[in-house]
Parts: structure tokens; C-alpha cells; sequence
């Protein structure tokens, strides 16, 4: 069975042309890149990348993949990030605090917070 997490991998290292260059992207390690595009491979029975010492490029089968997936695999990006752009902060935050504090928490920094969010009831204790 294929390991849909692969894909990303394939995709930065077609992108980067480094292996180094999309373990950074990726942030993982190269030999982690390195070991996933070779477990897509092994999946998919056939080379995809073409390593040597100095540079990786893509096989005909790597660049057939690559058109593939380049738009399917942006518009689930694309949709991931509009999900999160509905998520707006809810619930309840307590705040215990000492009288000090409070002179400077009850001013400006608290006010702008609850515009900022609001969703969010705020209880401050001070003691």
C-alpha cells in the first residue's frame, strides 16, 4: 500500500532539485527525504530521481509524477489553509494576578486582547 505521506516528500526534492535543499524546506533530515522518495520508489517499482554525488533530476517516470500531482497537491495545501482561516479562538480565559500586575494588565494589553478576540470571556482575579 502507498504511503500518501511520501508524496511530499517526492514533490520537494522534484521542486529543490537537493535533497539537502528539501529536507530544509521539509524540515527533516536528508536522510529522511533520502529514505522516503526511496520507499515511494520501491512502492511504485520504478526510479523516480536519478542521484549521483553533484545533483538529482528527475527520471521520465519522476517528471510524469511530478505533472501529476504538482496541481492536486497545491489545491489540497491551498484547502488545509483555508480550513485554518476559520478557526477563531473561543472559551474562557482566567487571570489571577497581583495588584501590580493588574495596573498593567486592566490597561491597554487587556482591552486590545479582548477585541482582538471576541470569542474569549476573561476573568481576572486580584489578589
Amino acid at each position: 500500500m502507498l504511503d500518501l505521506n511520501l508524496l511530499p516528500l517526492f514533490l520537494a526534492v522534484a521542486e529543490e532539485q537537493s535533497f539537502a535543499a528539501a529536507a530544509r524546506r521539509l524540515g527533516v533530515t536528508r536522510s529522511a527525504v533520502s529514505q522516503g522518495v526511496q520507499r515511494l520508489e520501491n512502492a511504485c517499482g520504478i526510479a523516480l530521481v536519478v542521484r549521483t554525488t553533484r545533483s538529482v533530476r528527475l527520471t521520465e517516470a519522476g517528471t510524469r509524477l511530478l505533472a501529476m500531482l504538482g496541481r492536486p497537491m497545491a489545491d489540497i495545501g491551498a484547502a488545509l489553509e483555508d480550513l485554518g482561516g476559520d478557526i477563531r479562538p473561543a472559551g474562557h480565559l482566567k487571570i489571577a494576578v497581583t495588584s501590580i500586575a493588574d495596573a498593567f494588565l486592566s490597561g491597554p494589553l487587556l482591552g486590545s486582547f479582548a477585541e482582538a478576540h471576541p470569542d474569549i470571556t476573561i476573568d481576572v482575579t486580584v489578589t
